[in-house]
């Protein structure tokens, strides 16, 4: 039923979340976002930030994910994933969302910041916890010989 080939090159989500302390959480898979099974997690972003050019939609779902996280976290169950947990005494307060494009002949497959390249789909921060930054140092990008770039 879930049997498929994976071809060497693909485009993956990933989530950083950012809490009220300037902590920064990911970059993660975006499946601990909503208690859906995470195979379903994937078409609902895809529906909001890539089918939808509307702003409103996809601020409101962001501020939703993020309310869920902070006010009622879910457990892991079957193919539905534990939410993000912000470390103690600190609540989740922006998110960003990236488009990332992986090679598994040469990333990391346990390494969600291990990219080919990263482009942000949408930043929510209305607390400005982000800051202008369009790009954050957190990827490890690696050229298409393997070898990774330095974006210092």
């Amino acid at each position: 039923m879930f049997n498929y080939y994976i071809p060497d090159r693909a485009t993956q989500l990933r989530v950083v979340l950012m809490t009220d302390k300037g902590r920064v959480i990911g970059p993660a898979d975006p499946w601990p976002l909503l208690p859906l099974e995470f195979f379903r997690v994937i078409s609902f972003i895809i529906r909001v930030f890539i089918s939808s050019p509307d702003k409103v939609v996809r601020d409101r779902f962001c501020e939703a994910a993020i309310k869920g996280l902070n006010e009622r976290p879910w457990r892991d169950w079957d193919e539905v994933r534990a939410s993000f947990t912000a470390p103690p005494g600190e609540r989740f307060a922006g998110m960003e969302l990236y488009m990332v494009e992986v090679d598994f002949r040469m990333c990391d497959p346990g390494d969600r910041a291990h990219v080919l390249k990263a482009d942000l789909i949408h930043r929510y921060d209305p607390g400005g916890w982000f800051g202008d930054a369009p790009e954050r140092s957190f990827w490890r990008t690696v050229d298409g010989a393997g070898e990774e770039r330095d974006e210092s």
